[in-house]
């Protein structure tokens, strides 16, 4: 099939602005790893430093320093050397904020939870610098790998926990769906650096959950769950200090919305959490394939029913996807945010390569045209000029900065442009 992630052109025009990308989020560098990159590519340095945002730049750089980019392997070394030093707690895990500037150095934010989608986001750098050949991103994985086994992974569930205070003593009670499907990514990637099957079993239990509460919820994905994963009901209470689990913070020390979790509400479903599971699952699907182990039957099927649903409520009459849509499938949160679109590129291309090797010509060309549709979009709203991306539109289609004003993140994007993991 003639579909658009097989042409060449667009593939040269998306390596081009992966670099510009590149350059671009080199302006992050701080003297505490990467700090919080406004949109006319400066620093804010009174911000405190995230482990998130560390986490993401530094994967960022491994992709780039794989891709040949002069300069980015001192990027990447740059990043582990904050991720393995100040942000490392002596007694274990990772502080998710530091103050930068104390006088005896870099210190944790005081009262900051750990939240798990940093770490994951922590082991895909640390993943990304061990196959670029950085001996320390082994070593940070293994690290991380331990942390995972000891606090975070929960085997009776078969999922992760979401945040931990930083002295590993009051595990939070919510659970993020967002953030398991990020800890699935990162432990398929991890299992692809070190070989451990365990990691990429879990990463399958992860998704073998994501499709059931799909099936049981008419294939919308909610993010916000009970300690026992059970959906959160509209309405619920939740704890401010566990909802905003690894939340960047405002340079005045005031907390801000980070990754758009202030905006999720219980009861509401986010399309990007649909898209996302999409992904991963043809990614999982992939993997599995490529071990002589057959899928199992539900994955396709799931993943075309959860497809065609976020894309239904989630693209806007007038283009873009929202954010979150309510239990009767209304626009409940209408931005239109950076990451829902990076992820529909990607789950459009990973599911349209599965359904064409599967002889599913309808589903490819649908999901071919699908493509071509964000691919536009993409072009003409989310780019403000080649390597800039917008992080957020108002419903009319003007930028806004209801979640952050600058450009802290570089990951999303990248990877959409480098069209990883298929």
């Amino acid at each position: 099939m003639n579909a658009p992630w097989n042409d060449a052109a667009l593939a040269g025009a998306f390596g081009q602005d992966f670099d510009a990308l590149v350059a671009f989020a080199s302006r992050a560098k701080a003297p505490i790893g990467y700090g919080f990159l406004r949109a006319d590519g400066s620093v804010d340095v009174g911000r405190p430093a995230s482990l998130w945002i560390n986490a993401r730049m530094t994967a960022t750089f491994a992709l780039a320093q794989e891709r040949g980019t002069e300069g980015a392997a001192h990027l990447v070394q740059h990043g582990l050397e904050a991720l393995s030093g100040p942000f490392a707690s002596p007694g274990g895990g990772w502080y998710g904020a530091l103050v930068p500037a104390t006088e005896s150095g870099p210190a944790p934010l005081p009262g900051a939870r750990t939240d798990q989608g940093s770490l994951a986001a922590l082991i895909v750098a640390a993943c990304g610098a061990a196959r670029a050949g950085h001996d320390r991103g082994r070593e940070l994985l293994a690290r991380a790998l331990a942390d995972q086994e000891a606090h975070w992974w929960d085997p009776g569930s078969g999922m992760p926990r979401h945040s931990w205070d930083p002295g590993y003593s009051r595990p939070g009670a919510l659970r993020r769906l967002g953030d398991a499907l990020s800890t699935a990514d990162a432990y398929m990637s991890a299992w692809r650096v070190c070989g451990d099957r365990a990691w990429l079993d879990r990463a399958r239990s992860i998704m073998r959950f994501t499709g059931e509460a799909a099936a049981r919820s008419g294939w919308v994905l909610p993010d916000l769950f009970d300690a026992h994963w059970r959906p959160l009901p509209s309405g619920a209470a939740l704890d401010a200090d566990e909802a905003r689990a690894g939340s960047l913070v405002a340079s005045d020390g005031g907390a801000v919305a980070a990754r758009t979790w202030d905006l999720v509400v219980p009861g509401d479903s986010l399309p990007g959490l649909g898209l996302r599971a999409v992904r991963l699952i043809a990614r999982l699907a992939r993997i599995l394939d490529g071990l002589g182990e057959p899928p199992s039957p539900w994955m396709y099927d799931t993943a075309v029913a959860v497809y065609d649903r976020s894309q239904s409520d989630g693209w806007a009459q007038g283009g873009g996807f929202l954010l979150s849509v309510d239990g009767a499938g209304r626009p409940s949160v209408e931005s239109r945010m950076w990451w829902v679109a990076c992820e529909a590129l990607r789950a459009a291309h990973g599911l349209g390569q599965w359904a064409s090797t599967r002889g599913d010509g309808a589903t490819a060309a649908r999901l071919a045209t699908d493509y071509a549709r964000t691919v536009a979009w993409t072009d003409e709203r989310l780019r403000a000029g080649q390597g800039r991306w917008i992080h957020e539109l108002a419903p009319d289609g003007s930028v806004s900065t209801r979640v952050w004003e600058g450009r802290p993140d570089a990951y999303a994007a990248a990877a959409a442009l480098l069209r990883l993991d298929v």
